[in-house]
């Protein structure tokens, strides 16, 4: 059946008619508007318009899923609209039986620049259950704002009903709240932020005693960004739990959507119950032609979680290698902190031109096999903490080891294939990275000066420590035996690249056992840094000013001799200083005379300033 022409506004009259379900056709559909009352019950007959069995537009003959009208055949169909602005409380409790509740869709579409908000607490034994389709729908009408929070006194919010979607934003701005709330989703139904052009959604899931579950393999998809939209977000936090069958951050299925963001904080659990999770693109066209999905962010902060029930995770685009046209790009996985952990995940991969970042957590997991499991990284990978499984850095890729920061563990093998770069910080603070088992280095090694590097004497650093091994295998697999045999670290194709540029310095790979990848230091016959003035004289006469200073050692960079004028109060600005010369490091110390510098009044101000 159509739907109302123009939809009614408190106090207002409707224009357009909708018939009320012919007996001959049970699947028809009754459409029932919200009144606008400030607070009351969802089983108000008061509270709604609708037209009578004649056909006729009236108000209070009865309410959306009330299965005890004989008027109403099939009350499974009906349709609820929240079209009015301005705010409402609505109860959906008795005289609602204590049971499953159906409706066909409840859609929230109030007018293109009005805001609504409404709060609905859904009674003790009451499952609130919308029909296929679009069964709740945050949003509707482009322009609009639709806030909506949902609570749960002993009752069920259920979107799973027969392939059911929900969206927030559909066309306009919506905001969803989940806050003490069970809410489930188990029959392939979807949750979709976005959809339209310019349409967003924010959903927030809140609360210790709040639980959504979208079911496992028969359930759907969290679609965080999609189709054309931009910009959702999601916020778990707070001890919730929200188990999802399958995650896309970015795209729905073949489309693109970018700068769509999701925090996991506070306690908060994401798990993916039933299938892959991408930060990008579902990219499941072979050929890589849809459209990309760029800049999205899955962040877990301040003790998030995430498990992946042993599924695949991907940052950039999944389930092909073939990049989306222009290539997904941006896209970032963040574990914020120690207290931060995703893992029991099948195998990662960060994409090209993505980004992993794990600060001091936990992630990965996996090691299903002697072949698989871990982390594939064809982009960026930064991490300390640990990394659970295998770590393979593909050509082209970059690994940063933020060492110098904490140690880096991972409980399996390490593999830089030729091409690949890893980055390691040597210094005072330097923590050696912790395998499990093999190393293999085919890559680059880049060195950088962690801090407090640059002293006296030679130095072996532990780059790496583990229980180094192959595998020998007898009989036919997966029956087969594995034997470990110790061995030494692969390095024969590894390449010292970048070095912390100090003059006389050499840099040795040393493998003294079957555990051990050292790096031999020598070369600092001389203390450098740290940067500073160690004198300002009249030199070589009395109108010359010399200066002298440590420099930090990296020879072939560049100090800059920089001044500003003074006030007669002897203040000076520290936004004015200017360059008068650059000087290329060449050793420990370095000097520079301003000729003339000392006829200039009433004062002159000398720093030094390094880029490095």
């Amino acid at each position: 059946m159509s739907r109302f022409g123009k939809h009614l506004t408190a106090g207002g009259i409707a224009l357009g008619l909708c018939l009320f379900l012919a007996a001959a056709n049970s699947q028809a559909q009754s459409n029932f508007y919200w009144a606008g009352s400030a607070s009351a019950n969802w089983a108000d007959a008061n509270q709604w318009n609708t037209t009578n069995s004649s056909g006729v537009f009236t108000n209070g003959i009865d309410w959306p899923g009330d299965t005890s009208n004989p008027n109403d055949e099939n009350p499974q169909q009906d349709y609820a609209w929240f079209t009015n602005s301005g705010t409402f409380n609505v109860s959906v409790g008795s005289p609602i039986p204590s049971s499953y509740f159906y409706i066909g869709s409840n859609q929230f579409d109030n007018a293109s620049g009005t805001v609504m908000n409404v709060s609905i607490n859904i009674g003790s034994g009451i499952d609130f259950r919308t029909h296929a389709g679009d069964g709740f729908v945050v949003a509707q009408a482009a322009g609009s704002t639709s806030i909506v929070s949902v609570t749960t006194s002993g009752g069920t919010l259920d979107t799973g009903f027969s392939s059911t979607s929900l969206y927030i934003g559909k066309n306009g701005y919506g905001v969803l709240y989940c806050t003490n709330t069970q809410a489930i989703s188990i029959a392939g139904g979807n949750w979709s932020l976005g959809d339209g052009t310019n349409s967003q959604g924010l959903l927030i899931v809140s609360g210790s005693h709040t639980f959504v579950d979208m079911g496992t393999t028969s359930g759907g998809h969290l679609n965080v960004g999609n189709n054309a939209s931009y910009g959702n977000t999601v916020i778990l936090e707070s001890n919730a739990v929200m188990s999802v069958p399958n995650l896309r951050m970015g795209s729905s299925a073949a489309g693109g959507s970018s700068n769509n963001l999701m925090i996991v904080q506070n306690g908060a659990l994401l798990f993916i119950a039933g299938g892959h999770a991408v930060v990008g693109n579902r990219a499941g066209d072979t050929a890589g032609t849809n459209a990309p999905a760029c800049n999205n962010t899955l962040i877990f902060q301040n003790g998030g979680y995430g498990d992946s029930s042993n599924h695949t995770f991907q940052i950039g685009w999944a389930d092909n290698d073939v990049p989306t046209t222009p290539p997904s790009t941006g896209n970032v996985c963040i574990i914020s902190s120690p207290q931060d952990s995703f893992t029991n995940i099948s195998t990662c991969l960060v994409r090209s031109n993505n980004s992993l970042y794990v600060y001091g957590g936990t992630f990965g997991g996996g090691y299903t096999n002697v072949f698989g499991g871990g982390t594939t990284n064809q982009g960026m990978l930064t991490a300390w903490g640990t990394l659970m499984g295998s770590v393979i850095g593909w050509t082209g890729s970059v690994t940063i080891a933020s060492n110098n920061v904490g140690a880096l563990t991972i409980s399996h093998d390490l593999v830089m294939q030729t091409g690949s770069v890893m980055q390691i910080a040597l210094g005072s603070t330097f923590n050696s990275i912790t395998l499990g088992s093999n190393c293999t280095l085919n890559g680059t090694l880049n060195f950088i000066d962690g801090g407090g590097f640059a002293t006296v004497g030679d130095h072996t650093y532990t780059l790496f420590t583990g229980n180094f091994s192959t595998n020998v295998y007898s009989g036919t697999c997966p029956a087969c035996t594995t034997n470990p045999v110790p061995w030494y670290a692969n390095t024969n194709n590894l390449t010292i690249g970048g070095v912390p540029g100090y003059p006389s310095t050499t840099y040795t790979i040393s493998l003294p056992d079957f555990h051990t990848v050292n790096l031999i230091v020598n070369g600092f016959a001389t203390a450098y840094g740290p940067l500073r003035i160690t004198s300002i004289t009249r030199a070589p006469t009395a109108n010359d000013i010399t200066i002298n200073w440590n420099t930090s050692g990296l020879n072939g960079q560049f100090n800059y001799v920089q001044v500003t004028s003074g006030s007669a109060n002897g203040s000076y600005n520290t936004n004015n200083f200017v360059v008068i010369a650059t000087n290329t490091i060449a050793g420990a110390t370095a000097s520079y005379t301003d000729t003339g510098g000392a006829t200039n009044r009433p004062t002159r101000y000398y720093r030094i300033w390094s880029p490095q």
